[in-house]
């Protein structure tokens, strides 16, 4: 029995190292991606490393797709801090619209919070569809579940439909911001500001328009 507690032991403090490294690297790709001086389209697992002041070995370990799967990790980071703060028990005594209306603004300030890295995480999203272990469409599951629970409450029939307009105006939203360019007159309008302001008022216009 003292045997297996130590074993138990070591495995926690492996995991736990591992997690430890593994935010560290996440961290320092972060940094890197947000530099103007950076050339993105040569950065390797192992620049992130030396950033990060990591073994280019452990790097590997976490990264064995290579600069994918530090998209991924980018990735996921950003939707485990979204549901994160929905588990906090302040937002789960709120009403069900309530709940839909902060998922939105949490992702997308989550997002925009990440910069210049969550624009080119999200334009590598298919790349990372191909990964082992991505779980294809699981922002909008989340989505799904909530809306549901408003529909459900409010006696709305067919919530699909309010989840597929919802969704598809969120990602139109997000994709414009992504094109966001100072330097051009088509895209520099679209900026953190008025993304989030978009966004704050999608859920009410898609009621709007399903309610009529």
């Amino acid at each position: 029995m003292g045997e297996e507690i130590i074993l138990d032991g070591r495995v926690l403090s492996a995991q736990t190292k591992y997690l430890i490294v593994h935010d560290k690297l996440i961290d320092a790709a972060i940094k890197l991606l947000n530099k103007k001086s950076v050339d993105v389209n040569t950065l390797s697992v192992s620049d992130v490393c030396k950033q990060a002041k990591v073994a280019v070995s452990s790097g590997y370990n976490h990264f064995p797709n290579g600069f994918v799967d530090v998209y991924h990790g980018i990735f996921k980071l950003t939707l485990q801090n979204v549901e994160d703060s929905l588990s906090d028990m302040t937002i789960q005594s709120k009403s069900s619209e309530y709940k839909v209306n902060y998922y939105l603004h949490a992702v997308a300030n989550s997002v925009v919070a990440l910069g210049e890295a969550s624009r080119l995480t999200l334009f590598h999203y298919r790349e990372m569809a191909s990964l082992e272990g991505f779980v294809f469409g699981e922002p909008k599951l989340l989505l799904d579940a909530l809306i549901k629970d408003y529909c459900q409450e409010q006696g709305i029939p067919k919530y699909k439909a309010l989840v597929e307009d919802t969704w598809i105006s969120f990602n139109g939203l997000l994709y414009i911001w992504m094109r966001f360019d100072e330097n051009s007159k088509l895209f520099s309008k679209y900026d953190d500001e008025w993304f989030l302001k978009s966004i704050k008022h999608l859920f009410k216009k898609q009621l709007s328009s399903h309610i009529s």
